[in-house]
């Protein structure tokens, strides 16, 4: 199981304090992503050796960057998810994925350009990806553990947070 985590603005903490919290979840690589808008980590759990790997946080020709975990079923086995599904969302959009696309995943994927951050999960919420928001800033993880580990570094009380699963998608 690969992890990913990520906030948004000026934290106390850094991306990469933030990622260890999942270490377990992906011992064999760990990398992070930072604008200074958006800080993204991903913790990688290699099951089997693919040469091809690329790491991640994933970034694009066009500047736009994908955390991804999970899998895209009817892929040939050559092909490269992470890889797949940013060059379908720049090509296609981030909608062409409610339909058509069988699989299991979370990600986030925010586009630079726009400054807009999306965070998708699978039509039946197989991966699991889990949220709060507080005082405008936005906290996602595949666990809690980091979010709850926040909270003692940005509220001060954690009843002023709201933490949340990712709803699946309709």
């Amino acid at each position: 199981m690969c992890s990913i985590e990520g906030f948004t603005g000026p934290q106390p903490f850094t991306i990469e304090d933030y990622t260890k919290f999942n270490k377990d979840r992906g011992p064999d690589d760990t990398n992070h992503w930072d604008d200074g808008i958006v800080h993204l980590g991903h913790n990688l759990l290699a099951i089997a050796p693919q040469p091809k790997n690329k790491s991640q946080p994933y970034e694009t020709d066009k500047g736009n960057v994908l955390c991804y975990n999970g899998e895209i079923y009817g892929l040939d086995p050559q092909t490269y998810d992470t890889e797949w599904l940013a060059d379908r969302i720049e090509t296609k959009g981030i909608q062409s994925l409610k339909h058509g696309i069988n699989g299991m995943w979370a990600f986030s994927w925010y586009d630079v350009e726009n400054q807009k951050l999306y965070l998708v999960r699978d039509h039946f919420g197989v991966k699991p990806l889990f949220y709060m928001e507080i005082n405008g800033n936005l906290y996602w993880s595949s666990t809690t553990r980091p979010l709850m580990a926040c909270l003692l570094y940005t509220s001060p009380s954690p009843r002023d947070a709201t933490l949340s699963r990712m709803p699946s998608s309709a």
